[in-house]
């Protein structure tokens, strides 16, 4: 079970970047979707079992999160 949580944080990183790739066509109801994805994506992925997905899912929604959240109010 613990394995395939670092297959459903890899999955929902994808799926949190795809829904935040219309941000860049000014369609602003996207953002709250991929930082949900992103979110549960980061919790799925710290609960998994170490490996390659854990990493991916966790590197890549943090990455999206930091994007999405953290980057918009320094600039």
């Amino acid at each position: 079970m613990r394995k395939n949580l670092g297959i459903i944080s890899t999955v929902l990183f994808l799926m949190a970047l795809v829904s935040w790739l219309p941000i860049y066509v000014e369609v602003r109801s996207f953002s709250e979707q991929s930082i949900f994805y992103a979110t549960v994506g980061v919790g799925t992925g710290l609960l998994s079992s170490p490996s390659g997905y854990k990493f991916i899912g966790l590197m890549g929604n943090c990455l999206v999160l930091l994007f999405l959240v953290v980057l918009p109010y320094f600039i």
